[in-house]
């Protein structure tokens, strides 16, 4: 009986504790795992498709992106693309543990736009395959 006891307020404790460590959001992770692997992942393929379309005479159609390749190579654009998706994740980490409703948002609008060039790019190399 006194074993019971014993472990029911353990059991106990380590809710309480469970609820204390995440309400002082230590070691909690990040607010959007799921949105943030699509974006990362949209943000990869993006560079895929860049490479592929350069690789076949293409062109960079983002401005910005293609004065990079221009002036630094393709490397270049690849570390500029890597530092901006590192900055949207930082700042939806930073809003969210405001207002979490604006950080999601913002972290959906990440994925949805980034889908963008992505679906824009496997159009275009759909296209030539067919040519």
């Amino acid at each position: 009986m006194m074993l019971q006891t014993n472990y029911a307020m353990l059991a106990n404790l380590g809710r309480a504790r469970s609820v204390t460590h995440r309400a002082s959001g230590a070691g909690s992770g990040v607010l959007y795992p799921d949105l943030y692997v699509w974006f990362v992942f949209l943000a990869i393929l993006d560079a895929v498709c860049t490479a592929v379309i350069l690789g076949l005479d293409g062109r960079e159609e983002n401005v910005l992106a293609a004065w990079i390749i221009h002036h630094g190579g393709y490397g270049a654009v690849v570390i500029y693309k890597f530092v901006l998706v590192s900055l949207v994740l930082v700042i939806c980490e930073v809003l969210g543990r405001q207002r979490d409703a604006l950080g999601r948002f913002v972290a959906g609008l990440g994925v949805a736009v980034t889908s963008v060039p992505v679906a824009v790019g496997l159009i275009q190399l759909m296209a030539h395959s067919m040519i």
